[in-house]
């Protein structure tokens, strides 16, 4: 594995995981340079590209001190790349960021100035602007949530109920990614919301109320594709969020546990008729019936699959046919 760059000090860390990405990937690195920070680090995770990137980051290193690059000998899979990219950081905060997404302007700004007042917490969380093709389609976290510092368990609800938080606009603590054992490659695409409770279980959080970064929706994200392998790696976090509001004695947490089941139980809902296979769907409805303890939803997952199915094939009989070919 090739490592280049400076080996200074540093306060942050923006981690970015690439991957044949490379005019996305410039985009990324000049919406964190061109802030002018000088204690936070561009780090580039480079998964054995073929487009040109390791030129294009030899040559940003030899003309940056705040930019290093890593570049694997073959490509890991997405995921390995992005846990090793945190597991990494060896700065007191650190900022996982994709090579799709940017900062806004002054967003690292916003990130920090909280850190004066409240070295304590687990994260610095700011609003995302998320794009469509394009087009602004929300603000993420809404007014719903609270700003300023939240104490512990305080925004755990807000979080259960509308959802995650993008990591490039999340400024965490290396100190408590590492102290909640850091990322778990085992669930999968839920290896954030796994992270995010993991910390909001241990720590207070600060909320900033402005967007400090874009998250690009776009086809072929891996963020995107649910499917009964992802229900299976839910669990984990189910049992932990559930065994944690047990323990706390915490009625906010208990409601909340249940919020957030019921909130990802009608993601799948929605999903999963289209692309699971019978033995697949089995395996989600018993793990919404008894894991999840939704059984309204796992019935509604089932009742959907028997209605896709035959609606698939109608749509396929019914489709005009090309013409056949003149010889």
């Amino acid at each position: 594995m090739t490592q280049l760059g400076n080996p200074g000090e540093f306060l942050v860390t923006v981690a970015i995981p690439t991957y044949n990405r490379r005019e996305w990937l410039e985009r990324a690195i000049d919406s964190v340079l061109s802030q002018g920070h000088p204690e936070v680090l561009v780090h580039v995770f480079d998964n054995a590209s073929a487009d040109g990137t390791e030129e294009f980051m030899r040559g940003l290193v030899s003309s940056n001190p705040r930019v290093r690059y890593t570049r694997r000998p073959e490509n890991i899979g997405w995921l390995l790349n992005y846990s090793g990219a945190m597991r990494a950081v060896d700065t007191p905060w650190l900022i996982g960021m994709g090579d799709d997404d940017w900062q806004l302007p002054e967003g690292i700004a916003a990130l920090l100035k909280p850190l004066a007042d409240n070295p304590d917490v687990g994260m610095v969380i700011g609003r995302t602007q998320r794009l469509a093709e394009g087009v602004k389609v929300e603000v993420y976290p809404d007014d719903t949530w609270k700003s300023g510092r939240n104490e512990l368990h305080e925004a755990i609800p807000s979080w259960a109920e509308h959802g995650i938080v993008e990591w490039q606009s999340i400024l965490i603590s290396r100190k408590a990614f590492e102290e909640v054992g850091g990322l778990d490659h085992t669930v999968g695409i839920a290896t954030d919301i796994n992270l995010e409770l993991k910390l909001l279980l241990k720590y207070p959080v600060f909320v900033v109320p402005q967007a400090v970064s874009v998250y690009n929706y776009h086809p072929g994200q891996e963020s995107a594709k649910l499917n009964v392998d992802t229900i299976d790696q839910f669990l984990s976090i189910v049992h932990l969020f559930r065994r944690a509001a047990r323990e706390s004695g915490n009625p906010s947490l208990k409601r909340a546990s249940k919020t957030f089941n019921r909130r990802w139980t009608k993601v799948f809902v929605n999903r999963l008729p289209k692309v699971a296979r019978l033995p697949g769907l089995l395996r989600a409805v018993k793990a919404l019936a008894i894991d999840f303890r939704c059984p309204g939803a796992a019935a509604k997952c089932a009742a959907r699959w028997v209605l896709y199915k035959p609606w698939c094939a109608w749509k396929r009989l019914s489709s005009p046919r090309p013409a056949p070919v003149q010889s």
